[in-house]
C-alpha cells in the first residue's frame, strides 16, 4: 500500500493539472461564479476555483481529523481487546503485531490535519506571492488526499483483518466450551 502512494507521487506534474482541471470544474458549477472565470494576476486559479479549492482543503482536513479520531479509537481498542483480563492468548500477540499496522496511516492521518504557515512563503517576492500560495495550496491538497486515501484504505483492511481474528478466537473459544463439556460425567 505504501509503495502505491510513494509510485503516485511520481506522476506530480500531470495530477497537478488534474486538480487544477477539477477545481475549475467545482467552480463552474457554482452558479454565482458562471461569470466569473477570470483571474487574478500572477495567480493560477481563477477566482472561483481559489474558493472550490479553499473548500475541498477544509473538507478534506475535517476528514483526515475524523479518521485520526477512529484510528486512535481503534488502535486502543485492539491492544486492550489484545490484553483483557491479563492474559496473553496465541491470538493477543497477532492482534497487537496487526494493530501496529495502524500506526503509519494515522501518521498520515495526522498530516492532513497540518496547515500551511507563513514560515512556507518567507523570502517569496510579493509579485510572486500570489502563484507560490495557489502553487503550496494545490500541492498541500493533493497530499492530503493521497494521505487520506491511503489511511482510508489501510483501515478498512486493517480493521476487516482483525475482526476476522477476533472471530477465529472467539470461535476457538466456543470450540474449547464445547469439548469441555461433552468431557463431563453425566
Amino acid at each position: 500500500m505504501f509503495l502505491g502512494y510513494v509510485c503516485c507521487a511520481s506522476k506530480r506534474h500531470e495530477s497537478d493539472q488534474r486538480l487544477k482541471e477539477r477545481m475549475l470544474g467545482y467552480a463552474k458549477l457554482k452558479a454565482k461564479c458562471a461569470c466569473q472565470i477570470e483571474s487574478c494576476p500572477n495567480s493560477l486559479l481563477p477566482y472561483c476555483a481559489h474558493e472550490v479549492l479553499l473548500g475541498t482543503l477544509k473538507k478534506v482536513e475535517t476528514k483526515s481529523a475524523t479518521m485520526t479520531t477512529i484510528l486512535v479509537f481503534a488502535l486502543s481498542a485492539f491492544v486492550a481487546i489484545a490484553f483483557q483480563d491479563g492474559s496473553y492468548s496465541c491470538y493477543g500477540s497477532v492482534i497487537v503485531i496487526v494493530a501496529s499496522l495502524l500506526i503509519l496511516p494515522l501518521f498520515f492521518a495526522f498530516s492532513g490535519i497540518r496547515q500551511l504557515d507563513s514560515i512556507n512563503i518567507a523570502n517569496t517576492p510579493a509579485e510572486d506571492l500570489p502563484q507560490r500560495l495557489q502553487s503550496d495550496l494545490l500541492r498541500d491538497l493533493r497530499k492530503k488526499e493521497r494521505g487520506f486515501r491511503f489511511s482510508r484504505i489501510s483501515l478498512l483492511y486493517t480493521i476487516l483483518f482483525l475482526v476476522l481474528i477476533l472471530v477465529l478466537e472467539g470461535a476457538s473459544d466456543l470450540t474449547q466450551l464445547g469439548s469441555s463439556c461433552s468431557q463431563r460425567p453425566g
